[in-house]
């Protein structure tokens, strides 16, 4: 009695870790998605508030990349008149430290697509973007610390 009592407490502790780092991984994930719907849902006419939107979401170093080119960005947004929607079509993690708590983050890749309204002829075009998304905890949030297009 005594041995299957302890090998049912075994199986119910490595549920509850998987459990754990499946619910990690999600929120993982999600961070991302977030990330990249921010960055690829924007409207010249409300530039400014959708560079705000994305920097929450972020920290260093693609914060500070942000923020040393939030004037150029604004203005040439603006100045285009651009109007892009979208949405993530999946995610998934590529490569994981330990759920986002050690130094290099957990890497996350994500497909997205967008309609890109060209402001000279009202035509819409359809892109598809690829994404490799890596995300940090900091201070116990997790946050988009680095995105690169992937060919």
């Amino acid at each position: 009695m005594a041995a299957a009592t302890t090998v049912a407490a075994l199986a119910w502790r490595q549920h509850q870790q998987m459990t754990d780092e499946a619910q990690q991984q999600a929120a993982i994930v999600d961070t991302a998605k977030q990330g990249i719907t921010a960055l690829i849902n924007i409207r010249g006419d409300n530039a400014a508030a959708d560079l705000n939107r994305l920097n929450e979401l972020t920290t260093a170093p693609f914060s500070d990349e942000l923020h040393n080119q939030s004037a150029n960005y604004v203005k040439a947004i603006h100045d285009a008149d651009v109007l892009s929607t979208g949405q993530v079509i999946a995610a998934g993690i590529a490569t994981d430290d330990g759920t986002a708590r050690g130094s290099a983050g957990t890497t996350v890749i994500v497909a997205a697509d967008a309609q890109v309204t060209d402001p000279q002829s009202h035509q819409q075009q359809r892109r598809s973007y690829r994404f490799s998304v890596t995300v940090k905890q900091v201070h116990g949030v997790r946050k988009v610390s680095d995105v690169e297009f992937v060919p």
